[in-house]
């Protein structure tokens, strides 16, 4: 990020009148252009808008936060799923080379149980 001098940083009557510029160009919509037009229009809401608009805002950060919570945790138990089903499978294939049950438990650390069941 570069510093700004004085004569880059936008003036409030700047902001004030940000509306009154073209809205259609892709240049005005992105960029520090984007974010004037954004703050322009904050500051000429009404303040039950803006309330509004605030409130808006954050039930949006909330339901992002919750979306990424829960993304998380459905990446963490579809991963240690596939290891589970990866033991079983590698347990299923030693007890098809005859390895001795009591072994296969050591190394996957599933229950005997669960290695009889795979037969």
């Amino acid at each position: 990020m570069r510093l700004q001098t004085d004569s880059q940083k936008p003036r409030p009557g700047a902001i004030k009148n940000m509306h009154h510029m073209d809205k259609e160009s892709k240049a005005y919509k992105s960029g520090e252009f984007g974010d004037l037009f954004n703050e322009a229009a904050l500051e000429n809401m009404a303040a039950e808008d803006l309330v509004a608009y605030s409130q808006s805002k954050l039930k949006l950060e909330d339901d992002m936060a919750a979306l990424d919570y829960t993304f998380e945790k459905a990446l963490k138990e579809g991963i240690e799923k596939g290891k589970a089903e990866g033991l079983r499978e590698s347990a299923a294939k030693m007890l098809k080379s005859n390895l001795d049950p009591q072994f296969i438990h050591e190394i996957t650390g599933l229950s005997i149980e669960e290695i009889l069941s795979l037969k």
